[in-house]
């Protein structure tokens, strides 16, 4: 099977990123193919609406890293999205990568909408500083999870599992809870 682990987070030692690692080597373990893509080390240029994408099916903007992104989307067969949680949503440089894929994910044919990646899978786990319960109330973590499935749901992905990994200033990374993430990912892999 094929992975596509996105890591969120701008901060390389983050939460986030140390979720992302351990998701990394639980595939590996199982030999999958596994393409890791962070949003804040890709050379991504916003969208800028010009709806040139839907009929040809390609963003009509420069070659860049957003379209190298919308290529993975579309050969993966399980999509990760580990992203900090920023005012309710996942991170900007995350949301530009999915608004740069819409062509990848949906198509407009008149007044039908084809779903273009039915039959994938994913999971998405959130990351917030904030402690319990707080990441739980609305415009946080339950928020960005929401953003994100709302996005892959419209190309027909099934998102199969969701987290919220709240108080992350004082998380340990302990053997106990990589094992919680690698039991996540067992499920999957």
């Amino acid at each position: 099977m094929h992975y596509l682990l996105i890591n969120g987070s701008p901060r390389k030692n983050g939460a986030s990123s140390k979720i992302s690692k351990i998701i990394k080597e639980e595939l590996n373990k199982h030999n999958h193919i596994i393409t890791e893509m962070n949003s804040y080390d890709l050379h991504v240029k916003a969208c800028i609406g010009c709806l040139q994408c839907r009929p040809y099916k390609t963003c009509v903007l420069p070659e860049d890293d957003g379209h190298k992104f919308a290529r993975e989307l579309s050969m993966t067969d399980v999509v990760i999205i580990v992203t900090p949680t920023y005012w309710g949503n996942m991170t900007a440089k995350t949301r530009m990568l999915f608004e740069r894929a819409v062509p990848t994910l949906e198509y407009i044919d008149g007044l039908k909408i084809k779903k273009m990646l039915k039959g994938k899978k994913a999971i998405i786990i959130t990351c917030c500083s904030a402690p319990f319960p707080f990441y739980y109330l609305k415009n946080q973590a339950n928020t960005a999870i929401h953003a994100i499935k709302n996005i892959l749901t419209a190309g027909g992905i099934k998102v199969v599992k969701t987290a919220i990994i709240g108080n992350t200033n004082n998380i340990e990374f302990n053997a106990k809870f990589i094992q919680k993430i690698s039991k996540m990912i067992k499920k999957i892999a």
